[in-house]
């Protein structure tokens, strides 16, 4: 449900990636998060998004895994700040809250 690259933690950040399905399903886009350099560590849990780590901005991100896809593109990120709630597994809190607890 995850995958991690070697943590650089200097302004890193928390996405969520939300994206279409007739865009990619789950396994194209793991395949595509992980062709991303900028894209440091992910996870996910609930269908069509990952939670992503980067020292990255969003423009970046987004510039980066749209010259990785098909011709249709229906994305987004989003970046994790302090003001958040929801229902999510423990492990996808603790993965929020490493980067996003100074954010």
């Amino acid at each position: 449900m995850s995958y991690l690259r070697k943590l650089i933690l200097i302004d890193m950040y928390t996405y969520v990636l939300i994206y279409d399905n007739e865009m990619a399903d789950r396994e194209a886009m793991k395949s595509h998060l992980d062709a991303m350099p900028e894209i440091l560590s992910w996870r996910y849990d609930a269908p069509n998004s990952f939670f992503v780590y980067s020292n990255d901005t969003a423009n970046d991100l987004t510039t980066s895994l749209a010259n990785l896809l098909p011709e249709y593109k229906c994305f987004l990120f989003v970046e994790i700040s302090s003001n958040r709630q929801g229902y999510l597994r423990k492990e996808t809190w603790n993965f929020i809250n490493q980067t996003s607890a100074t954010t």
